[in-house]
């Protein structure tokens, strides 16, 4: 059983509510969510559609002996900074939001 903790003069809170209790979020949140999740939708949305132009540029400023190089660095960089960590950083986040495990 957790225990409940009060903790007082919180920066992050408006000076209406002065205190947060540990442990999950007694209202619904239900709405946040579905937003959190729109809003997250439409930036994946937004960044993939920047890919195809960004390689079509790619096959028509490179020379021809250096597009292959090109295209695997391009595409070594994206999964190296992107593809890889995020499950990481995902999984990171969603076992700090759990108090039960």
């Amino acid at each position: 059983m957790p225990i409940n903790k009060l903790h007082y003069i919180c920066i992050f809170f408006s000076p209406i509510s002065a205190s947060a209790v540990d442990g999950y979020c007694p209202s619904d949140c239900s709405s946040t969510l579905w937003a959190a999740l729109g809003v997250f939708g439409f930036c994946a949305f937004v960044l993939s559609c920047t890919r195809i132009p960004n390689f079509l540029l790619t096959l028509r400023a490179v020379d021809i002996r250096d597009k292959t190089v090109s295209i695997c660095l391009d595409l070594g960089l994206i999964s190296l900074c992107s593809l890889l960590p995020a499950p990481i950083v995902y999984g990171a986040l969603f076992d700090a939001a759990c108090d039960i495990w």
